[in-house]
């Protein structure tokens, strides 16, 4: 029998009555006090277990995952009661933790741990607060890029130019950089960027209207690393 205190009255259920069954009986509560009893079924040998609280309050989860310059960035929008915790699974049949138990009221996640070119599928393993574990998932595969992870500077265009050159460029991380323009002779002719930059993704553009036809080399600098390009201006 199971019987708590509504307020006003004693309230009684019957849990299990068939057979001899309640010997070595158990209990303790959740974080939210609900309790959850072990007990033997004597008839059947077995151990046997109940609890008394909502029966599934996190209703769904769904999940997204976003490629950025440190990793691969998962994040999820629980439908229902939020978890009492949260766990990250990485793989497609067998997937594997790769978090520990995170805060259930935690919405993304960031997997640090990826390699360019690899391909990654991602589960949710949430726990309530009754001790209820769900999975959900996967997330369909994402490919990391090859450029998310080290320093590029792209082809610039229009080139040949005329009187403008597009440069994108892209930073692993946030440091300082130096993106510059040298004639044949390594005289410099102009400096596009100079300064700190954020990681990710950056275009200048080159005003070379002023400058005579002929070959360029565009050199982007790092503390740990340079890059080269040719643009030829022709008219």
């Amino acid at each position: 029998m199971y019987a708590y205190f509504d307020g006003g009255l004693w309230e009684r259920y019957a849990l299990d009555t068939y057979g001899d069954v309640g010997g070595y009986t158990g209990i303790d509560t959740d974080t939210s006090n609900n309790p959850h009893i072990s007990y033997a079924d004597f008839d059947n040998i077995m151990l046997k277990y109940a609890w008394f609280g909502d029966e599934n309050p996190v209703e769904d989860i769904e999940l997204t995952t976003h490629v950025e310059t440190a990793g691969l960035l998962l994040s999820w929008t629980v439908t229902g009661d939020l978890p009492a915790s949260v766990r990250v699974l990485r793989g497609v049949d067998d997937p594997v933790a790769i978090s520990g138990s995170l805060d259930g009221s935690t919405s993304r996640w960031l997997d640090r741990g990826v390699s360019p070119g690899e391909s990654y599928v991602y589960w949710l393993e949430a726990t309530d607060n009754a001790g209820q574990v769900q999975r959900f998932g996967p997330t369909e595969a994402v490919v990391v890029p090859e450029e998310t992870h080290r320093l590029t500077l792209d082809e610039p265009w229009p080139n040949p130019a005329d009187n403008s050159v597009s440069v994108a460029f892209t930073l692993p991380q946030a440091q300082r950089v130096s993106l510059s323009v040298y004639d044949l002779a390594g005289r410099r002719v102009a400096t596009l960027s100079e300064g700190e930059l954020a990681a990710g993704r950056h275009t200048v553009n080159w005003d070379c209207a002023g400058e005579s036809s002929g070959v360029y080399l565009l050199r982007l600098e790092t503390a740990g690393a340079a890059l080269s390009r040719r643009v030829v201006i022709g008219r």
